[in-house]
């Protein structure tokens, strides 16, 4: 029995046939979505259509964690810099770095419900922040004021030793500032007018969000009032819950039967039982899935876009695949990641026992070792190379080709001379001109040029000098049937655009967006580097007025 039969089964049998049952996956909109986000969303979705398969009525919530705070600024984003201001701020008040959304967080919310959209999934998108704006928390709020005392140390106490020095579960909502206050005292508790009394101890030491070392409170809260107690109400978008409170908070206000989570969060599951058990709640199903890994093992994250993105299970995956991937068991850990993806649409064939496709596997291998410059080269190539029998759709052509263009890496073994350079502009030139009008007649004076121009040089050199300016690399396919399988067109982007040696500032190819594409992941790449050796360095930096000896007494 599949794993997610069994669970609508048990679901099933534990809620009255009467009632309704709700369902809730949530996501925190503070990165691009990957397929983390996706998946709990298809799996929780595999759990729902069981479920009316048996007659129930199933309302499926996915919240979104808006009103939290912008604790880090992603590194897969254009102009990421701009956004540190906003450090701070609830995630739907930071603007969206593509110019196209309101906010980063309806940008966010936007690509995944439009995946889930193609995926036929109907589920309900919650916004935190407006359902805390509507009031819609506000009895829940309420309640957990009325045992303030005893909910405030259950979530406190699943936090670190310098944490709890300045934890509440209530964050209000600057009015100066409009930032998210996570580092307050609350002196005081009215739960019938639902507000708190609470002063911004300046002189605390926190860890500072984003970074890797400590700051007095007065630092980051510089234009905030310190150390002075405030009255506020916390109802009506006024504050947010730490969100571990705020995760018990929203499954008690919509009555949430079953939620999904991954391993990483096992701890605060936990926590949120504690939280239904001391208000004396029913205790919703939950369900661990493994954790996402990076080709290197690690967890994938929403700020290093270490994974597939959204964009890349659209492009390279069969929707199939993914089905196929997320009905096995989820419970324990895998690697998944862009590499993979051939591997992942070809278990689909297994599974159908469809020996006469033309593997995934396979047509990576000939498009990597072909280099071809357009879907149609592509195609030719594999209609060349495919056995007797053998078929490809079209949809497995456009998912090979993107994954080739995406995974495909040019050497920086470029031209390496000015002679060289002038050889391929008169190749270019030959064609532009209209000289060479068959493929046949280009492969000749492909040859007879480099004969003209290396005249001292072994003739045999001609192929190496090709694939560097062709390719950026010392192998590839063969030149004459690169060049029949190609359009005269992209045959002369080759050569008008050669692949240099990295001291000459190469210049990749452009055509159909492959070089923008690939540039732009360069850079990514670099900024991520980058980045990634600013916190190394940051990792061991503490400011030398913090006095530990005195921050240990305190404790």
């Amino acid at each position: 029995m599949k794993w997610y039969v069994k669970e609508a089964l048990e679901i099933n049998q534990a809620i009255p046939y009467k009632e309704s049952i709700n369902i809730e996956a949530g996501f925190g909109p503070t990165g691009l979505p990957h397929i983390g986000t996706l998946c709990e969303i298809l799996r929780a979705n595999l759990i729902k259509t069981e479920l009316e398969k048996a007659g129930r009525t199933v309302n499926f919530y996915l919240i979104s964690d808006d009103l939290d705070p912008f604790r880090k600024v992603p590194l897969n984003i254009p102009n990421a810099e701009t956004l540190t201001p906003y450090l701070g701020q609830p995630i739907s008040k930071v603007p969206d770095p593509f110019g196209n959304f309101p906010s980063f967080s309806e940008m966010a919310e936007y690509q995944l419900m439009k995946l889930a959209a193609e995926y036929e999934i109907e589920c309900q998108l919650i916004r935190n922040s407006l359902a805390y704006q509507n009031g819609d928390y506000n009895d829940v709020i309420k309640l957990f004021l009325q045992n303030f005392s005893v909910l405030n140390q259950i979530c406190k106490a699943s936090t670190g030793s310098l944490r709890q020095r300045t934890y509440s579960m209530i964050m209000p909502i600057s009015e100066r500032t409009g930032a998210v206050l996570e580092h307050i005292t609350v002196t005081g508790v009215n739960p019938e007018s639902g507000e708190i009394t609470y002063y911004i101890p300046g002189d605390e030491v926190i860890n500072k969000p984003g970074y890797e070392y400590g700051v007095e409170i007065r630092e980051l809260y510089k234009n905030e009032i310190l150390d002075q107690e405030q009255t506020i109400s916390v109802l009506n978008g006024r504050s947010k819950l730490q969100w571990k409170a705020d995760w018990g908070m929203r499954l008690l206000a919509r009555n949430i039967h079953f939620e999904m989570h991954g391993e990483d969060l096992l701890a605060s599951a936990a926590v949120v039982r504690q939280i239904a058990g001391a208000l004396n709640k029913p205790i919703p199903r939950f369900y661990k899935y493994g954790l996402f890994l990076d080709d290197s093992g690690k967890k994938i994250s929403k700020s290093k876009g270490n994974s597939f993105s959204l964009d890349d299970i659209r492009h390279l995956l069969t929707r199939d695949a993914i089905r196929t991937y997320l009905s096995k068991e989820p419970q324990r850990s895998s690697k998944f990641y862009v590499a993979l993806a051939p591997h992942l649409n070809d278990q689909v064939n297994i599974s159908q026992k469809d020996r006469k496709r033309l593997s995934f596997s396979k047509i990576a291998r000939i498009l990597h070792s072909s280099k071809p410059a357009s879907k149609f080269a592509a195609e030719n190539f594999l209609n060349r190379y495919k056995k007797p029998g053998e078929s490809i759709s079209d949809q497995e052509l456009e998912i090979s080709y993107n994954y080739y263009i995406r995974t495909c890496k040019h050497g920086n073994q470029g031209l390496q001379s000015i002679k060289e350079e002038k050889y391929f502009s008169a190749i270019a030139n030959l064609i532009s001109t209209g000289e060479i009008s068959t493929k046949d007649q280009l492969f000749q004076r492909i040859i007879s040029t480099y004969e003209d121009h290396f005249s001292d040089d072994e003739p045999s050199q001609i192929w190496s000098l090709l694939y560097r300016g062709l390719f950026g690399d010392t192998k590839g396919p063969r030149i004459k049937t690169w060049l029949d399988l190609n359009c005269m067109q992209h045959i002369l982007t080759h050569f008008n655009n050669p692949y240099k040696n990295p001291d000459k500032n190469p210049s990749p190819k452009n055509e159909e967006n492959i070089v923008n594409n690939e540039i732009n992941r360069h850079q990514k790449e670099r900024l991520i580097n980058n980045s990634i050796e600013e916190d190394q360095i940051y990792m061991t930096k503490l400011y030398s007025k913090i006095n530990f000896t005195e921050i240990r007494k305190k404790m």
